[in-house]
């Protein structure tokens, strides 16, 4: 796995529809091939030694009642070592705690927006690509001298050109020591300066935040993730930083490792897609169209509150049934072929008739699109009285 490669395989599990339907496309928008998993067990099957194999996973917490998210992570990694980056918008404590026992790639918080996911997923992808790396380098340690130097001067190129800012930091002197893009990005007169150095130029109503983050980093193994706003020259820049430590066996202290992003000319760019995915919700769950998502075998998985008006049912009733429980009788093999139709098309309009539970019978104009597998989108209206009506005018 290189850490350039930008069209690397997730998989997404998320068991909310909605939200998996807009991270689906989010994903796919910023280049990824994604597959999703709507359940722990779905994740596992996925991930089977004899199925597909994925570059990273994106791991959401609640799953429902089959099991958290936790549990199927520390499943998948008894078949194989695979990146996990949790994505949840738990903040307790204790949560977290339990995912950094399982995995160490690092825990995003939901609706924190697609640039910091997006870069937390790269910053991923490269650690794990560096610890394939670190273990390369293990299994060669009777390579000649000469060798090794021609690895290091690799190994530092291809830092130095991730456009990262990385830095490393040297417990005896107590200072952090950067590559290139690191100087760059925090305009730094020289390559190190001390840690206090560092984290005094977050501004100060971040900086006690900032302070904490970094002996709570220290005191973890594993890598966790915080976005500060900085003092840069005369600039003042909103970071993503992440340090990584790695426990040693000596009583040094554990090995860190600081990555910064600079995520000051997105903020726009993120604003704007937290809007967009405002207003998909909004008008999912306002519309006065009926709205309902089903999955390939026509069972219904999501509706809005006007598709349970529609068809006079709780929500709760409405999903989880199938589209044939509203058909007529005599339309049922009409109602088939149209199905088949749609499948093979990936999108129909047109009118059915159906069965409410109190025996009435209503006409509706859908049109139904194919988005994605198990993903199916139909907006509805009732157009009982319309057509009663023209029936009526052809009588005149």
């Amino acid at each position: 796995m290189s850490p350039y490669k930008t069209n690397a395989r997730i998989l997404l599990v998320e068991d909310d529809p909605v939200v998996a339907l807009l991270e689906l496309r989010s994903l796919r928008e910023n280049g990824y091939t994604v597959e999703h998993a709507s359940s722990g067990r779905a994740a596992i099957e996925f991930v089977h030694p004899t199925g597909d194999s994925f570059d990273l996973i994106l791991m959401d917490i609640d799953l429902g009642v089959d099991m958290d998210g936790v549990e199927a992570a520390r499943q998948i990694l008894e078949r194989g070592d695979i990146p996990i980056l949790f994505h949840s918008s738990h903040t307790d404590p204790e949560v977290i705690a339990r995912t950094e026992e399982v995995t160490s790639y690092g825990y995003v918080v939901k609706n924190t927006g697609m640039i910091v996911l997006d870069t937390s997923i790269k910053m991923a992808l490269r650690l794990a690509h560096s610890r394939k790396q670190q273990k390369e380098h293990e299994l060669a340690l009777q390579v000649s001298e000469r060798e090794l130097r021609q690895a290091y001067d690799i190994l530092r190129l291809a830092i130095d050109t991730m456009g990262l800012g990385i830095g490393h930091l040297d417990r005896d002197a107590n200072l952090v020591r950067w590559n290139q893009p690191g100087i760059d990005l925090l305009s730094l007169e020289s390559a190190s300066q001390s840690v206090d150095q560092f984290l005094d130029r977050v501004l100060v109503e971040y900086r006690d935040e900032a302070r904490q983050f970094w002996k709570d980093a220290l005191a973890s193994e594993g890598t966790q993730s915080s976005e500060m706003r900085i003092q840069c020259g005369n600039n003042t820049l909103d970071i993503l930083w992440s340090v990584h430590a790695r426990r040693r066996s000596d009583d040094r202290g554990p090995d860190v490792t600081i990555l910064c992003a600079d995520l000051t000319d997105v903020r726009n760019q993120d604003r704007r897609h937290r809007e967009r995915e405002n207003y998909f919700a909004a008008i999912f769950d306002c519309s006065l169209n009926a709205i309902v998502v089903a999955d390939d075998s026509g069972t219904y998985i999501d509706a809005n509150p006007a598709a349970c008006d529609l068809f006079q049912l709780p929500r709760e009733v409405l999903i989880g049934s199938s589209v044939a429980r509203f058909v007529r009788p005599s339309g049922a093999e009409d109602t088939a072929a149209h199905y088949k139709r749609y499948m093979e098309m990936g999108e129909d309009v047109g009118e059915f008739s159906f069965v409410l539970d109190d025996g009435s019978i209503r006409t509706a104009q859908y049109h139904a699109v194919r988005i994605d597998k198990d993903f199916n989108l139909s907006i509805l209206s009732d157009i009982t009285d319309r057509k009663e009506m023209e029936q009526k005018l052809a009588l005149k």
